[in-house]
Formats: structure tokens, C-alpha cells, sequence
């Protein structure tokens, strides 16, 4: 009996928006991230609800564009590979997170404080951290271009390799920044 090679299969590739992870199928401290989230807009609009106080709480691959995370707190919490473009973090609190290589495209940091984050290989393009209080962040190869750091206070930040072509830094107070290698930014 002669063997006959399988036939080859055709398998579709996945887009990117398909591979990612929506809140419904997220969990975090027993609860659905978008339960969460429910809370957490509750409680900004005064009706009741929670403030989202996500510690320790894992996000990779997650699809989380356009999330209403103001004034949240997030503790040791993982973004990797993580979309979370015209996410609203203003006045949020962020400390000791991962968002290595996640997308943050318009993004709203503006008054947030932000504490020991890893935002390596991350695409950070044309987000606000205006008036932002930044400490020990590590922006290592990230592109950051047209970002606003407009009155933004930076301690200890890494900047190496990164891309802040036309980011906008007036009136930012820098203190101890590393900027090795780092394509630098637009005028005034």
C-alpha cells in the first residue's frame, strides 16, 4: 500500500486584535475585570461603587483600549504585550508595574503618580503625562515620540535608546535622568 502525503492545511493567521484578551475573561482578586471596571465607573460618577485597587493583578496579551482608569491604584500589576491605547489613567496611582512592550497610544497619564515602572519596548506615542510625578520609570528603547511632559516632575528616569522625537517638555523638572543614546525631543 502506497502512502499517500496529508494534504495540506490552510491555517488563517490571527490579527493581532483577535490574539488579545478582553476584560470579560480577565479575573482578578475573584472578581472579572470587567466587574471592576463597572465598580470603578460607579464610583467616579458618585454612584456608589469601588475604586479599582488592582494589586498584583496580571494583563498580558489584554485588550484594554479606552478604559476608564482614573484616579485607580494599580500594585505590582503586568501589562506585557498589553493594548492600552486611549486608556485614561489622569490622577491615577502606579507603582512597581510591567508594561514591557505594551501599546500605549494616547494614553492620559496627566497628573498620575508613577513609581517604578518597566515600560520597555513599549509603544507610548502621542500620550499626555502633563503635570505627571514620575520616579525610577525605565522608558529603555521605548517610542515615545509626541509624547507631553508639559510641567511633568521625572526622578531617576532611564530614557536609553528611547524615541522622543517632537515629545513636548516644557517646563518638565528632570532630576537624575539617564538619556543614552536617546533620540531627543522637539524645541521649547
Amino acid at each position: 500500500m502506497e502512502k499517500t502525503a496529508p494534504e495540506p492545511r490552510f491555517v488563517e493567521p490571527l490579527l493581532m486584535t483577535e490574539a488579545k484578551i478582553s476584560p470579560a475573561k480577565i479575573f482578578v482578586q475573584g472578581r472579572s475585570l470587567r466587574e471592576i471596571l463597572n465598580l470603578h465607573a460607579d464610583w467616579l460618577e458618585g454612584k456608589g461603587g469601588e475604586r479599582a485597587n488592582i494589586r498584583g493583578g496580571t494583563f498580558s496579551d489584554a485588550d484594554l483600549q479606552g478604559v476608564d482608569l482614573r484616579q485607580s491604584i494599580l500594585t505590582g500589576t503586568t501589562f506585557l504585550d498589553a493594548d492600552l491605547s486611549h486608556i485614561d489613567f489622569e490622577g491615577a496611582e502606579l507603582r512597581k508595574c510591567d508594561f514591557r512592550n505594551a501599546t500605549l497610544v494616547r494614553t492620559n497619564f496627566a497628573g498620575a503618580e508613577l513609581e517604578d515602572l518597566n515600560l520597555q519596548h513599549s509603544l507610548f506615542a502621542e500620550s499626555n503625562l502633563s503635570e505627571a510625578r514620575m520616579h525610577g520609570l525605565l522608558f529603555r528603547d521605548a517610542n515615545m515620540r509626541d509624547c507631553r511632559f508639559y510641567e511633568a516632575r521625572m526622578t531617576s528616569c532611564d530614557f536609553t535608546n528611547a524615541n522622543l522625537q517632537s515629545a513636548y517638555l516644557r517646563n518638565a523638572a528632570l532630576s537624575a535622568p539617564i538619556w543614552k543614546s536617546a533620540v531627543c525631543c522637539a524645541p521649547g
